[in-house]
């Protein structure tokens, strides 16, 4: 969550607020003269949002190249199959399971971004 406030001083505050499952809360208040500040942060952070989505699209897209060649989804891949199932043999196998942990990752990243919000007070 972000939040905007003026203070005593006319100044404005932004408080990023992260939730990790729901156990632990991290707060981040960023000071700003000008409203045009708290507007550069969301607007970088929109940017971020809009690359983690498309790395995701691409990690998808590998993914689908993966399971196409071989005839079987990722967690299948992950779950039964070693690097002697495949033809590429070791280096395959690490592609294809690194880039399945990518893309938790990058959706990991982009569920918490998609939780900030402004809020005016």
């Amino acid at each position: 969550m972000v939040r905007m406030r003026n203070r005593v001083s006319g100044r404005n505050s932004v408080s990023c607020i992260t939730r990790y499952n729901l156990i632990m809360t991290t707060r981040m208040i960023i000071d700003f003269e000008a409203e045009q500040g708290y507007r550069s942060v969301l607007s970088a952070i929109d940017a971020y949002k809009s690359r983690l989505k498309a790395s995701i699209a691409r990690s998808r897209r590998q993914l689908a190249d993966f399971e196409h060649r071989y005839g079987v989804d990722t967690d299948f891949f992950l779950d039964n199959l070693a690097a002697e199932d495949l033809e590429g043999g070791d280096l395959e196998y690490v592609e294809w399971a690194g880039e399945a942990r990518l893309l938790t990752s990058l959706e990991s990243e982009l569920a918490e971004l998609e939780k900030a919000r402004l809020l005016k007070e």
